[in-house]
Protein backbone atom coordinates (compact mmCIF):
# COMPACT_ATOMS: atom_id res chain seq x y z
CA UNK A 1 0.00 0.00 0.00
CA UNK A 2 2.79 2.47 0.83
CA UNK A 3 4.36 1.71 -2.40
CA UNK A 4 1.08 2.28 -4.30
CA UNK A 5 0.72 5.93 -2.30
CA UNK A 6 4.14 6.81 -3.05
CA UNK A 7 3.62 6.07 -6.90
CA UNK A 8 0.78 7.88 -6.84
CA UNK A 9 2.50 11.23 -5.28
CA UNK A 10 5.24 10.67 -7.49
CA UNK A 11 2.49 11.08 -10.51
CA UNK A 12 1.19 13.80 -9.17
CA UNK A 13 4.06 15.94 -8.62
CA UNK A 14 5.28 15.24 -12.37
CA UNK A 15 2.47 16.37 -13.77
CA UNK A 16 2.51 19.18 -11.78
CA UNK A 17 5.94 20.02 -13.03
CA UNK A 18 6.26 22.77 -15.51
CA UNK A 19 8.68 24.54 -18.00
CA UNK A 20 8.58 28.34 -17.04
CA UNK A 21 10.18 31.16 -19.31
CA UNK A 22 11.47 35.03 -19.53
CA UNK A 23 11.40 36.08 -22.25
CA UNK A 24 14.75 38.39 -22.14
CA UNK A 25 17.96 38.82 -20.40
CA UNK A 26 17.61 38.76 -16.59
CA UNK A 27 19.09 41.76 -14.98
CA UNK A 28 21.44 39.86 -12.28
CA UNK A 29 21.23 42.06 -9.44
CA UNK A 30 25.16 43.26 -8.09
CA UNK A 31 24.95 42.19 -4.72
CA UNK A 32 23.67 38.90 -2.93
CA UNK A 33 20.87 40.67 -0.85
CA UNK A 34 18.59 41.30 -3.83
CA UNK A 35 14.91 40.51 -5.25
CA UNK A 36 14.13 41.14 -8.45
CA UNK A 37 10.49 40.76 -9.59
CA UNK A 38 9.67 39.09 -12.58
CA UNK A 39 6.93 38.03 -15.05
CA UNK A 40 6.93 34.94 -16.45
CA UNK A 41 4.71 32.24 -18.89
CA UNK A 42 4.62 28.95 -20.29
CA UNK A 43 5.44 27.86 -23.76
CA UNK A 44 3.26 29.25 -26.12
CA UNK A 45 1.46 26.36 -27.72
CA UNK A 46 -0.08 25.28 -24.03
CA UNK A 47 -3.40 25.94 -23.61
CA UNK A 48 -2.66 28.34 -20.80
CA UNK A 49 0.85 29.18 -22.36
CA UNK A 50 2.36 32.46 -23.18
CA UNK A 51 -0.61 34.87 -24.93
CA UNK A 52 -3.10 33.58 -22.08
CA UNK A 53 -1.70 33.40 -19.07
CA UNK A 54 1.29 34.64 -17.26
CA UNK A 55 3.22 34.33 -13.92
CA UNK A 56 5.00 36.39 -11.26
CA UNK A 57 7.35 36.36 -8.74
CA UNK A 58 10.75 36.74 -7.85
CA UNK A 59 14.50 35.85 -8.67
CA UNK A 60 16.58 35.72 -5.60
CA UNK A 61 20.80 35.15 -5.58
CA UNK A 62 21.37 31.85 -3.58
CA UNK A 63 24.56 30.16 -1.71
CA UNK A 64 25.19 26.76 -1.68
CA UNK A 65 25.61 26.63 2.44
CA UNK A 66 25.40 22.26 2.54
CA UNK A 67 28.08 19.57 1.86
CA UNK A 68 28.22 18.10 -2.37
CA UNK A 69 29.25 14.65 -2.53
CA UNK A 70 31.12 14.29 -6.00
CA UNK A 71 32.74 11.40 -7.50
CA UNK A 72 36.66 11.42 -7.93
CA UNK A 73 37.19 9.63 -11.26
CA UNK A 74 37.86 6.58 -9.01
CA UNK A 75 34.89 4.84 -8.20
CA UNK A 76 35.19 7.21 -4.75
CA UNK A 77 33.26 10.38 -3.81
CA UNK A 78 34.67 13.51 -2.58
CA UNK A 79 33.05 15.92 -0.12
CA UNK A 80 32.84 19.61 -1.26
CA UNK A 81 32.28 21.55 1.84
CA UNK A 82 29.68 24.35 1.30
CA UNK A 83 30.35 27.54 -0.13
CA UNK A 84 28.33 30.25 1.64
CA UNK A 85 30.10 33.15 0.29
CA UNK A 86 29.71 32.31 -3.69
CA UNK A 87 26.88 32.87 -5.40
CA UNK A 88 25.58 29.43 -6.66
CA UNK A 89 22.75 30.28 -8.99
CA UNK A 90 19.42 32.43 -8.80
CA UNK A 91 16.54 31.17 -7.27
CA UNK A 92 12.35 31.66 -8.61
CA UNK A 93 9.73 31.63 -6.20
CA UNK A 94 6.40 32.56 -7.90
CA UNK A 95 3.09 33.45 -6.28
CA UNK A 96 0.69 34.16 -8.78
CA UNK A 97 -0.55 32.95 -12.10
CA UNK A 98 -3.05 35.37 -14.15
CA UNK A 99 -4.93 34.19 -16.69
CA UNK A 100 -7.45 35.97 -19.41
CA UNK A 101 -11.09 35.62 -18.00
CA UNK A 102 -10.22 34.05 -15.26
CA UNK A 103 -10.03 34.76 -11.17
CA UNK A 104 -6.39 35.11 -10.00
CA UNK A 105 -4.61 31.56 -8.78
CA UNK A 106 -2.32 31.69 -5.60
CA UNK A 107 0.56 29.19 -6.08
CA UNK A 108 3.74 28.67 -5.09
CA UNK A 109 6.15 27.34 -7.75
CA UNK A 110 10.23 27.15 -7.16
CA UNK A 111 13.03 26.92 -9.76
CA UNK A 112 16.39 27.98 -10.12
CA UNK A 113 19.20 28.57 -12.52
CA UNK A 114 23.22 28.05 -11.76
CA UNK A 115 23.78 31.41 -14.07
CA UNK A 116 25.45 34.09 -11.98
CA UNK A 117 26.15 36.60 -14.69
CA UNK A 118 24.63 37.45 -17.85
CA UNK A 119 25.24 36.14 -21.25
CA UNK A 120 23.99 36.02 -24.60
CA UNK A 121 20.24 36.02 -24.78
CA UNK A 122 17.70 34.61 -25.79
CA UNK A 123 14.55 32.67 -24.19
CA UNK A 124 15.47 31.87 -20.45
CA UNK A 125 13.73 28.92 -19.08
CA UNK A 126 13.93 26.84 -16.13
CA UNK A 127 11.91 23.89 -13.92
CA UNK A 128 9.31 25.31 -12.11
CA UNK A 129 8.42 22.76 -8.99
CA UNK A 130 4.71 23.25 -7.11
CA UNK A 131 6.39 23.02 -3.26
CA UNK A 132 2.27 22.75 -2.67
CA UNK A 133 2.42 18.92 -3.79
CA UNK A 134 6.18 18.60 -3.25
CA UNK A 135 7.26 16.56 0.36
CA UNK A 136 9.15 18.37 2.33
CA UNK A 137 12.40 16.26 1.56
CA UNK A 138 12.44 16.64 -1.90
CA UNK A 139 12.13 20.69 -1.48
CA UNK A 140 15.48 22.79 -2.85
CA UNK A 141 18.03 22.76 -0.24
CA UNK A 142 18.28 26.90 -0.69
CA UNK A 143 14.48 26.84 0.02
CA UNK A 144 14.28 28.75 3.34
CA UNK A 145 17.67 30.63 2.83
CA UNK A 146 16.10 32.15 -0.27
CA UNK A 147 12.63 33.26 1.62
CA UNK A 148 14.98 34.31 4.52
CA UNK A 149 17.10 36.63 1.89
CA UNK A 150 13.69 37.92 0.88
CA UNK A 151 12.18 38.93 4.56
CA UNK A 152 15.74 40.65 4.87
CA UNK A 153 15.39 42.62 1.82
CA UNK A 154 11.60 43.11 2.75
CA UNK A 155 12.78 45.30 5.51
CA UNK A 156 13.70 48.00 3.77
CA UNK A 157 12.02 47.41 0.14
CA UNK A 158 8.45 47.46 -0.31
CA UNK A 159 8.38 45.63 -3.75
CA UNK A 160 10.24 42.24 -1.53
CA UNK A 161 7.60 42.86 1.03
CA UNK A 162 4.67 43.26 -1.20
CA UNK A 163 5.97 39.60 -2.84
CA UNK A 164 6.34 38.51 0.85
CA UNK A 165 2.91 39.05 1.51
CA UNK A 166 1.39 37.92 -1.86
CA UNK A 167 2.76 34.29 -0.74
CA UNK A 168 2.79 34.10 3.48
CA UNK A 169 0.27 31.42 3.45
CA UNK A 170 1.89 29.36 1.00
CA UNK A 171 5.35 29.83 2.85
CA UNK A 172 3.62 29.03 6.18
CA UNK A 173 2.63 25.46 4.35
CA UNK A 174 6.13 24.54 3.35
CA UNK A 175 8.05 26.18 6.16
CA UNK A 176 6.50 25.73 9.31
CA UNK A 177 8.65 26.87 11.22
CA UNK A 178 8.95 30.28 9.85
CA UNK A 179 5.19 30.45 10.89
CA UNK A 180 6.32 29.70 14.65
CA UNK A 181 9.55 32.04 14.47
CA UNK A 182 7.22 34.82 13.75
CA UNK A 183 3.99 34.29 15.85
CA UNK A 184 7.05 34.33 19.00
CA UNK A 185 8.93 37.25 17.57
CA UNK A 186 8.29 40.98 17.46
CA UNK A 187 7.63 42.49 14.33
CA UNK A 188 10.64 44.70 14.13
CA UNK A 189 13.37 41.75 15.34
CA UNK A 190 15.55 40.50 12.92
CA UNK A 191 14.99 37.73 10.42
CA UNK A 192 16.08 34.74 11.60
CA UNK A 193 17.19 32.10 8.55
CA UNK A 194 15.17 29.20 8.40
CA UNK A 195 16.26 25.81 7.15
CA UNK A 196 13.80 23.43 5.00
CA UNK A 197 11.13 21.34 7.49
CA UNK A 198 13.41 17.87 7.32
CA UNK A 199 17.35 17.93 6.88
CA UNK A 200 18.32 16.79 3.24
CA UNK A 201 20.79 14.11 3.09
CA UNK A 202 24.44 14.88 0.88
CA UNK A 203 23.59 15.29 -2.37
CA UNK A 204 26.18 13.20 -5.08
CA UNK A 205 26.59 15.32 -8.36
CA UNK A 206 24.01 13.07 -10.45
CA UNK A 207 21.77 14.33 -8.10
CA UNK A 208 22.51 17.54 -8.70
CA UNK A 209 20.70 19.04 -12.07
CA UNK A 210 23.75 20.76 -14.16
CA UNK A 211 21.38 22.60 -16.48
CA UNK A 212 18.52 24.43 -15.33
CA UNK A 213 16.11 22.19 -18.16
CA UNK A 214 16.99 18.90 -16.23
CA UNK A 215 13.68 18.47 -15.37
CA UNK A 216 11.45 18.14 -17.96
CA UNK A 217 7.57 18.59 -17.65
CA UNK A 218 4.58 16.16 -18.46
Amino acid sequence: MLLLLDLIHLGVVLASNIMLQHPQEFTFPAQRDAVVEVKLHREWWRADGKGKCYYTGVMVPFVRDWELSVPDGDGENRILPPEPDKTAGHAFLVTRKFCEGKATETILRAGFIHRVKPHGGGVQQFAAFDMLVEKPEHYPQWLGQVVARVERVAQHDPNAQAFLDSGVEQFNIVLPEREKIHQATPSDAPVIQVAPPLPEPVKTLDQVPSKPDATLPV
